[in-house]
């Protein structure tokens, strides 16, 4: 199970989409925490990146120590009264949950609980998760 000293960033995006990141944003009826038009550049590290594809993105705004299930579950509370709007969207696009998780001990591994699947498999979305491990001796 994760830990209080794990940082975890979950997200919810769609990418490759051809309209404006503000068309899709009025078409869900959702404010994105970020979204980026292909070709532009955004701040990564030191430098930049170059962004591959449309995208709108919407973080979970929970303290990075709560644990990915808390994450998910907040972002897809936020996300039910738009999900329509989102599904109508999802056929054109790619639709992932992400997660990134920094743990600080190995092995402390992670749980997902099924209803959180079910309702994420739901909107035809992928579920990316990364983790990385910084254990300090």
């Amino acid at each position: 199970m994760e830990n209080a000293k794990d940082k975890t960033y979950v997200w919810f995006a769609i990418y490759d989409f051809t309209s404006s990141p503000e068309h899709l944003t009025q078409k869900i009826g959702l404010k994105p925490t970020e979204a980026w038009v292909k070709g532009s550049t955004k701040p990564f590290g030191k430098g930049k990146v170059i962004i591959r594809e449309n995208t709108w993105k919407l973080t979970s705004s929970l303290p990075i120590t709560e644990s990915v299930e808390k994450h998910l579950s907040f972002l897809l509370e936020t996300l039910r009264p738009y999900k329509a709007a989102i599904l109508d969207v999802a056929e054109k696009c790619l639709i992932e949950f992400g997660c990134a998780i920094y743990m600080k001990d190995y092995n402390s591994g992670l749980h997902i609980d099924k209803k959180i699947l079910k309702e994420i498999a739901e909107y035809n979305a992928e579920l990316d998760v990364d983790i990385y491990s910084h254990r300090v001796s």
